[in-house]
Parts: structure tokens; sequence; C-alpha cells
């Protein structure tokens, strides 16, 4: 056995991540710009995305929500 030193510069080099990027950290944390994935996945009773249109201060705008199972 041996030892493994676990750093933030050498598990970002190991994904191929840009160390000097700015990321999403935590829940309250803005993003802007785009965002490109190829799915997105939620799992719960009744999953849902909100919509918020210019900065609103409502609940949400719009939202999508699946109320079966399919």
């Amino acid at each position: 056995g041996g030892t493994i030193s676990i750093t933030k510069a050498n598990v970002t080099s190991a994904l191929g991540v840009d160390p000097t990027t700015t990321y999403v950290k935590k829940a309250g944390d803005t993003m802007t710009g785009s965002l490109t994935v190829p799915n997105i996945e939620l799992k719960d009773t009744h999953p849902y995305i909100d919509f918020h249109y210019n900065n609103s201060s409502d609940d949400y705008i719009a939202r999508l929500i699946s109320d079966n199972n399919n």
C-alpha cells in the first residue's frame, strides 16, 4: 500500500477541470449564462422545475410538474 495525497489541484487536473473557473458551490449560489447538460433527472413524489423571469420575486412565473408515474 501507499499514500495518496488528495488536493484540489490534483483532483481538478485528474478530472480535466480548470481550477481558475468559478463554480456554483452551494445552495443559494447564482449561476449566470448558459448551462448545457445531456439530461436532468428529478426524483421526488411530485418533481418540478420553477422558472423565474427577470429576477421575479414571485415564487415562480411558470412551473413544470409531473403529477403521474410516467
